[in-house]
């Protein structure tokens, strides 16, 4: 619907439908006119879509609507009146045994925030919802949650083979750094996920970009395992024709979304560091859009729910924590701390980093500064010395 859709909702409501032969059954029977407005019609089409019969099974699906009006103060509630209509259809389709229903696609963190004006809210997740959960857990055990699982399963179909594991073919470490500044090893699923937001669309996107550069023949044959050049150089294509706007699409319904989209990320560009403040967001913003009215706080958070950029906050025994979004839940964002910007847009840009380490959690809170672990190792070392 666009950024129109609240007038669109207005025309359509004051729309009329006419009635011209009476051989319409019940409508006929119980409206004395034949023009009738569009609410008329609405108790007919469910009778009709309760007791139709067929041997087909009829699902409407209805997606997309969880990127517009983020901004817009009626949002919450005209999407919980969506999900409650579409919860009461359901139910009346379910009693009588009908061939169709309704599916909203929703994400979890949007449906947990609209939560508040759905008085059945739980009852509707344990009733008629399917969740999916694409949490990757820490360590090792990552390599087996759900996200990588459907990358292999999709691989495995591409293949007609029924177990196929795609890290098998990438070395076991990624190499980063130079060799001026020094070569780091980092885990491989690590690394990859990294790049990621942590979603089925942007992983397999990573992987099918590595894909395409190995499928070239730019750089040398790998063998058996991919080599470190052709996997830098998908992330690098990943990065640039993938990440960078599928950033400037989450502000698809914000007012001013295309222009503000653009001064937004303009602005994180020019800062030229991966960690930074509001106020330097700020001073950014206002040298690269000088001539648009915009509050820095409300692009912030809009850069933080598109998964652009980090929080840091406190953690436990001083440690510092850097908080991706990801679509979960319980994340909120501290508009008075840190920020970091997200690794793809760092390689799309090729901006320096700021950063002593390479985040290392992949369930979304990066651990960023181990404070009190630093202490002690400095006072074994002084120990040593003087016993030398």
């Amino acid at each position: 619907m666009g950024d129109a859709s609240g007038r669109a909702l207005l025309k359509f409501s004051t729309t009329t439908v006419t009635i011209p032969v009476p051989k319409l059954g019940t409508i006929y029977k119980r409206e004395s006119s034949s023009a009738l407005n569009i609410f008329n019609l609405i108790p007919y089409l469910e009778m009709w879509v309760a007791e139709a019969e067929s041997a087909v099974r009829h699902i409407l699906l209805i997606d997309g609507l969880d990127s517009i009006f983020l901004n817009d103060a009626k949002y919450d509630e005209s999407l919980s009146s969506l999900v409650q209509a579409a919860y009461t259809l359901n139910q009346k389709l379910m009693e009588n045994r009908a061939t169709g229903s309704v599916v909203l696609l929703l994400r979890n963190d949007i449906f947990s925030r609209i939560a508040l004006s759905l008085p059945d809210s739980q009852k509707m997740r344990d009733d008629l919802a399917l969740e999916l959960d694409w949490r990757v857990l820490s360590g090792k055990a990552g390599v087996g949650a759900p996200l990588m699982r459907l990358v292999n399963t999709k691989a495995g179909r591409a293949l007609g083979v029924d177990n196929f594991e795609v890290l098998k073919y990438f070395p076991d470490s990624i190499e980063v750094g130079s060799r001026e500044l020094g070569v780091r090893k980092i885990p491989t699923f690590q690394y990859l996920l990294n790049m990621t937001r942590h979603t089925p669309r942007d992983m397999l996107r990573l992987f099918e970009e590595i894909r395409r550069v190995e499928a070239s023949g730019i750089f040398e044959e790998s063998g058996d395992r991919l080599r470190q050049e052709v996997i830098h150089e998908g992330v690098l294509q990943y990065s640039t024709k993938y990440f960078v706007g599928a950033i400037s699409n989450e502000f698809a319904g914000y007012a001013g979304g295309p222009e503000r989209a653009a001064a937004a990320l303009t602005a994180l560009k020019a800062i030229n560091k991966q960690s930074f403040d509001g106020d330097e967001f700020r001073e950014s913003l206002a040298s690269v859009a000088s001539g648009i009215e915009v509050d820095h706080r409300d692009l912030l958070r809009l850069l933080f729910y598109a998964g652009a950029i980090g929080n840091s906050i406190g953690g436990y025994r001083e440690k510092s924590y850097m908080q991706f979004y990801h679509r979960r839940d319980e994340s909120e964002i501290y508009l008075q701390g840190n920020f970091m910007l997200h690794n793809a847009l760092i390689h799309a840009w090729g901006l320096r980093r700021t950063l002593g380490n390479e985040p290392e959690s992949q369930t979304g809170a990066i651990p960023l500064i181990d404070r009190g672990a630093a202490r002690p190792r400095r006072r074994r070392r002084k120990w040593e010395e003087r016993k030398k």
